[in-house]
């Protein structure tokens, strides 16, 4: 199976990872950190809730391949868009595949694609309507991008848009036990998890 990675939804403490970059349907989750070594990498617990935007999801060990590149560094980011597994993700999402942006999206177990999603709507609830696709959580670092709020639904898939409607992600969700990632809702950061502020990240545990 391609495309697996981490599950929940955005925090900063355990996790897991895997690589690969198929099963494409989303669920909004966690993110990996990017910066974390390949061989870290824990085991997924599948008795995790996967499409709770209440559940945390943490920093997650993702293989080398499944890690950030630097921009301009990664052709797909360059061009503004987000890393998937297949083509048919893409299109299905409203999005448009670039072929010039192909060898910024290679993921551990295969290449995928880059596309680039459709523009954000002034309203609607769904991942298009916000400017995103729904993404392995590996494509979605690929590209520095953030998660939205809008659920996907699936292992490891989250609504992700790319970092240009919110800028990096310099805050952070927290309470005083945990941290965990914010979400990117139409320009503007927020937290979708209950009991938690948004602070300056220095800020959070």
């Amino acid at each position: 199976m391609r495309r697996l990675v981490t599950l929940a939804l955005f925090p900063f403490v355990a996790l897991v990872a895997s690589c690969g970059k198929s099963t494409q349907a989303g669920a909004e989750g966690p993110l990996a950190d990017a910066s974390a070594a390949p061989d870290a990498a824990p085991t997924l617990d599948a008795s995790a809730p996967q499409s709770d935007a209440s559940s945390p999801v943490v920093d997650a060990a993702l293989p080398a391949n499944d890690a950030a590149t630097p921009a301009p560094t990664n052709a797909c980011e360059a061009l503004g868009g987000l890393c998937l597994g297949q083509g048919a993700a893409c299109t299905n999402g409203g999005g448009t595949v670039s072929a010039a942006g192909a060898s910024g999206c290679v993921f551990s177990d295969g290449p995928g694609v880059c596309c680039i999603p459709p523009a954000a709507q002034s309203a609607g609830t769904d991942c298009r309507s916000h400017g995103g696709l729904c993404a392995p959580i590996a494509g979605c670092n690929f590209t520095h991008g953030n998660f939205a709020p809008p659920s996907c639904g699936g292992v490891g898939i989250v609504c992700c848009v790319p970092q240009k409607i919110c800028g990096p992600e310099t805050m952070a969700c927290c309470n005083a036990q945990t941290t965990f990632r914010p979400a990117c809702d139409r320009g503007t950061f927020v937290c979708t998890i209950a009991g938690t502020t948004l602070k300056p990240r220095a800020q959070c545990p």
